[in-house]
């Protein structure tokens, strides 16, 4: 159960380099294609390599009839979610953005609430440390126009309804199945709304649209087998990783200065991360 907390930290961690990274190239290919187009690229790469992998391990597809309606809360908020987060990140401040769609773990402890499970002391006290933190680090200013602030504000939420989701199919269903339909969901839903302003992509462009889909899949898989490996109020905690790593990405790729107030705000939130973790051990032993 231990190794397995560790595992799951170290996995949601990588999820956040990897979707970090990912949303580099979809900056770099913003203007130039549309944003059909970046949703089809970002989980065409994750349908082939889930079903590659569901073949190669000869795993069915097939779902239990008490796991499919998760399944499809998954795949529908989650590709709401994909598609409200790039058009918030082209149309509003990126720290504005950055922290309404991270508060994922406020919305997955409500969602769980609900569902009748209850959440420790030492996670609502380290929610609201990770939220300080990432006002502290981002500054927000709330400036921008409302609908795309809207549009944040929804992905936090889809975000916490698919990571419950996510959870409550924790051991009842392969991580790669789940990554399965909700990939083949969103290529298909993103596949027949880009075909109105389909643009061919050539060269770099190309290049930047492969790599939004190879960083998405490596995301989606280490996020999937991090939630199944702890619970979705647990493991989307670990999501406020995503806040310091796009802040050392911002500054290496782009020279965005790292202000004092990001690195006050990182304490905060690698102390949230820390306490969470050893709370979790604590409560496992």
């Amino acid at each position: 159960m231990k190794n397995e907390k560790l595992q799951a930290m170290i996995l949601m961690f990588f999820s956040c380099l990897s979707f970090s990274l990912m949303q580099i190239f979809v900056r770099l290919s913003s203007g130039s294609v549309p944003l059909t187009e970046q949703v089809f690229f970002r989980n065409l790469i994750g349908l082939f390599i889930a079903a590659a992998v569901l073949r190669i391990r000869k795993i069915s597809p097939a779902v239990i009839p008490g796991c499919r309606l998760a399944l499809f809360i998954r795949s529908l908020f989650g590709f709401i979610g994909v598609f409200f987060l790039f058009y918030a990140s082209a149309h509003a401040r990126q720290a504005d953005v950055s922290l309404l769609s991270r508060t994922s773990a406020v919305w997955v402890f409500i969602f769980q609430f609900f569902l009748g499970q209850k959440m420790t002391r030492t996670q609502v006290w380290v929610v609201i440390l990770c939220i300080i933190g990432s006002i502290i680090a981002i500054n927000p200013r709330f400036d921008s126009p409302v609908i795309p602030l809207l549009c944040a504000c929804t992905t936090s939420v889809c975000g916490g309804a698919g990571y419950t989701a996510i959870g409550y199919c924790r051991g009842k269903v392969d991580a790669f199945v789940v990554i399965f339909y909700f990939c083949l969901f969103s290529t298909l839903c993103a596949g027949i709304m880009m075909l109105r302003e389909l643009v061919i992509p050539s060269g770099m462009l190309l290049a930047w649209l492969l790599l939004i889909g190879i960083c998405a899949a490596a995301g989606q898989i280490t996020l999937t087998y991090g939630l199944m490996k702890a619970t979705a109020g647990v493991g989307s905690i670990y999501e406020y990783f995503s806040i310091i790593i796009s802040a050392a990405l911002g500054y290496l790729c782009f020279g965005e200065p790292l202000a004092l107030t990001t690195v006050i705000g990182s304490v905060f939130i690698v102390s949230g991360t820390v306490w969470n973790y050893l709370e979790s051990r604590r409560l496992a032993e």
